[in-house]
């Protein structure tokens, strides 16, 4: 695996936790 598509795969997988923190935080509200 290049460079480049584990930063991709490091950065889509930020994206889903911030999105999954964002969508509980929101529920609990």
């Amino acid at each position: 695996m290049d460079m480049q598509s584990k930063l991709i795969l490091l950065t889509v997988a930020f994206l889903l936790v911030g999105l999954v923190r964002g969508y509980c935080a929101m529920k609990e509200m």
